[in-house]
């Protein structure tokens, strides 16, 4: 049990640090590698709390969009993530992304790897 918890939390980590890989001057971190595992525990949560019932409010859309909603579930869960962090580290540990635009787009990257890494489990 406590295997799969360390193990998603590296995962999310690594996911962040491959979306500010891919968006270099969209995605910024501060405060190093804490803010990554800081990141990782945070996503986690709100995947598991979050997500499910954003799941269900936005299953009429996701008939519509014909699935595409789901990023806008992974932007919603990933600004949720920023702000929290923002909230308790008081900018100590935060992510910087601008703009809508770069929040959808990294929402779509950090969707796209954790299908790929539900793919491979």
């Amino acid at each position: 049990m406590i295997q799969k918890i360390l193990i998603s939390i590296a995962l999310n980590s690594i996911v962040l640090k491959l979306t500010t890989i891919i968006l270099p001057n969209t995605v910024n971190v501060n405060g190093g590698v804490a803010t990554f595992i800081y990141f990782g525990i945070a996503f986690g949560i709100l995947n598991t709390i979050l997500k499910p019932i954003l799941n269900i409010i936005t299953l009429p859309l996701r008939f519509l969009t014909l699935g595409a909603s789901v990023i806008l579930v992974n932007t919603v869960i990933l600004y949720a993530t920023n702000i929290g962090l923002e909230i308790l580290f008081k900018n100590q540990y935060s992510l910087s992304i601008e703009g809508t635009s770069n929040y959808l787009l990294a929402g779509l990257i950090i969707g796209t790897i954790n299908w790929i890494k539900n793919l491979i489990k």
